[in-house]
């Protein structure tokens, strides 16, 4: 007799197994004289049975259980019952099903994605590099040749992506069974690219709005930027898990991201990171409205006196401010 279904698991760990469908109905959790046996600590003993009604349609009914199951972004608690939709994700503690029964029609194939990794990697690469070279070109002060100006950046570059993508990588392999180096490296590059043309759009759109804010504290904008990449590095290690990733690298950004702005302000009242717009940029690109020179010296009169004010706090002594 061939089997009658087939039920797919993608476990908590990430893992994935098949598990075919004998006989009806099937009995699903971790005691041993379940038809399918779950290791997952948040699954109950007997937490589920599935079948097929008179229609041919799968249902279930869920066991005694602390935690239920989650289907089509509902809940079913103990006793609960119902219809199991094909080709829908029935999660029980942190575990995943799909099933699929004999009877049900098969889709079509679908076309073989074209691989595109390595050609957009090195798409990447090269936007990466040139915009490290246009950087180092740019802050050139002196009669370099070009190997000599482009070195540094280049190494440092190279050594960033290879540590990063190296660890990742490893992460992977300890938990997946696979380095997936080249998913790793298009994640961090797509990061690194991102983190650039955020920063760079924050200095313009300060420059040109007028809003000295968004350039001064861009440094949390890029706590934001880096917690965003770890978590896509998790996603890709273990797509089953949402909400923890985002938790393990959230919680560590915060408290990052608070530390910096009180030593910020420590050291000089302020938790901006940059204490100044630190660009000026073609005066075409200007989109504020300038300002009168009566006020300009109207709000220049106000300095001395804030400046004596500040003079004048005690807890001035100890702080420090760029020179």
């Amino acid at each position: 007799m061939g089997a009658l279904g087939v039920i797919d698991i993608r476990l908590h760990d990430g893992h994935a197994r098949q598990a075919e469908v004998r006989q009806w109905p099937v009995r699903i959790g971790r005691a041993l004289d379940n038809d399918v046996v779950l290791d997952d600590p948040r699954v109950a003993a007997h937490h589920l049975s599935v079948y097929p009604d008179e229609a041919g349609r799968l249902r279930f009914a869920v066991g005694e259980t602390r935690n239920g199951i989650r289907l089509d972004g509902k809940r079913y608690g103990s006793g609960s019952a119902g219809i199991w939709p094909p080709r829908l994700a029935l999660h029980l503690g942190e575990t995943v099903l799909l099933a699929r029964t004999a009877a049900e029609t098969l889709p079509d194939e679908q076309p073989l994605a074209r691989r595109t990794g390595s050609p957009l990697n090195l798409l990447l690469l090269t936007a990466l590099f040139a915009y490290a070279a246009r950087d180092a070109w740019l802050d050139q002060n002196q009669a370099l040749s070009w190997w000599r100006m482009l070195l540094p950046p280049f190494t440092a570059l190279a050594l960033l992506l290879v540590v990063w993508t190296g660890g990742w990588s490893l992460v992977s392999k300890l938990f997946t069974k696979l380095l997936d180096g080249t998913r790793h490296l298009r994640i961090a590059l797509i990061g690194l690219l991102l983190v650039i043309i955020g920063n760079e759009t924050l200095a313009r759109t300060a420059f040109a709005f007028n809003l000295p804010g968004l350039e001064r504290y861009s440094a949390y904008f890029n706590f934001a930027a880096f917690a965003a990449l770890a978590y896509a590095h998790l996603r890709a290690i273990a797509p089953a898990r949402r909400w923890r990733p985002l938790l393990w690298v959230g919680v560590p950004a915060l408290a990052l991201a608070a530390a910096f702005g009180l030593q910020q302000y420590a050291r000089s009242g302020n938790p901006a990171g940059n204490h100044f717009m630190t660009a000026l940029y073609p005066p075409a690109w200007r989109v504020a409205a300038p300002r009168s020179l009566d006020d300009f010296i109207a709000d220049s009169a106000t300095v001395q006196s804030a400046l004596d004010a500040r003079a004048a706090d005690p807890s001035e002594d100890d702080r420090e401010y760029p020179e």
